[in-house]
């Protein structure tokens, strides 16, 4: 004959009671935690290496997550994902202006840009090692001849006569025979002298396109939400039950 112990079905009965008034807001705190976890993770290994061209990984591990306060309050509750503003000693504001469009601006007089040349042919390719700033050694007209031209479609050109003469290749800032201002790669040759643009010099500041590439791919993971949610409140469910049920 089976005896039921009206004492223990009771201790059960507010077992259950105590997880059904902790367990959603503990399942809301850690969903948020994994939400931002997951937009880190994704944000990392997939959006910014399809979305920017980067030299190294440095940028993709200085995107983090900061887990929700432990607090019981809903309301209260916010966990977020993001590039932190300092990352191993170095600022790191890159990737909010590319998410909101915001303008870069210089720390000298101007913005050198890497051209294609600079980045082997492909603007999705990181720029050459050899055309790395700040060990790029650059020179000026007044370098390499005795009177440097004053007439600006001529500047490449006395550039070109000097790489020839001295079978030598340099880089010189100078501005070509189109107006273009830049950092010029100049290679002599037997024939014809080659004078590649490597950055182009710009104004001071411009504003980037935004990518929204954070907000993309929040939306991506936001999606996965409910399933995310009920993962959480399961294990949360389980995990107080089985605290409770130790006490018994």
């Amino acid at each position: 004959m089976l005896k039921v112990d009206t004492k223990d079905v009771q201790k059960l009965v507010d077992a259950l009671r105590e997880v059904s008034r902790s367990a959603y807001p503990l399942t809301v705190r850690s969903t948020l935690n994994r939400l931002a976890y997951d937009t880190k993770e994704l944000s990392s290994n997939e959006t910014i290496p399809h979305t920017f061209t980067t030299r190294n990984t440095f940028i993709q591990k200085s995107v983090q997550y900061e887990r929700s306060e432990n607090t019981f309050s809903i309301g209260a509750m916010e966990a977020r994902a993001g590039q932190v503003s300092d990352y191993l000693g170095k600022k790191t504001d890159q990737l909010e202006k590319q998410e909101y469009g915001q303008p870069v601006v210089a720390k000298g007089k101007h913005l050198f840009t890497p051209t294609i040349t600079a980045r082997g042919g492909d603007y999705k390719k990181p720029v050459l090692r050899r055309y790395h700033f700040p060990k790029l050694e650059i020179k000026t007209l007044d370098d390499l001849v005795e009177y440097p031209t004053k007439n600006p479609f001529l500047e490449i050109k006395q550039a070109c006569g000097y790489a020839r003469r001295n079978n030598e290749t340099f880089n010189i800032i100078a501005r070509s025979p189109r107006q273009k201002y830049g950092i010029f790669n100049i290679v002599p040759g037997k024939v014809r002298n080659k004078a590649q643009m490597i950055y182009s010099i710009g104004e001071k500041s411009r504003v980037i396109d935004k990518t929204r590439w954070l907000d993309k791919t929040a939306k991506t993971v936001g999606v996965k939400v409910d399933e995310i949610f009920l993962e959480e409140a399961k294990k949360r469910i389980e995990k107080e039950l089985a605290k409770k049920l130790k006490r018994l």
